[in-house]
């Protein structure tokens, strides 16, 4: 039995966030301000710059639960606001 562990979201982190985001509102649709299609859309590199933006300590603290090697959850807090896939 593999134990949970979290770790902060890095810089090299865009397709973990892809493949996590993209589970997350197929399972809860109405609980997130981007849609599916819209995160289905977007690409590498804008998953990339997402990373980059969330392992940023002057703008998030956003980290993963991983159960061996596989993502199973994802929070994050945010200085500002997060609208439409980006901080305003």
């Amino acid at each position: 039995m593999s134990l949970m562990k979290t770790r902060r979201i890095s810089q090299s982190d865009g397709n973990l966030l892809r493949e996590l985001h993209l589970r997350m509102y197929a399972d809860s649709p109405d609980a997130f301000s981007e849609s599916l299609a819209t995160a289905q859309a977007m690409t590498a590199e804008q998953w990339d710059a997402r990373a980059r933006q969330l392992s940023e300590p002057e703008q998030a603290v956003a980290f993963v639960a991983m159960v061996g090697p596989e993502p199973v959850g994802f929070i994050a807090g945010f200085v500002g606001r997060w609208r439409d896939g980006a901080m305003h």
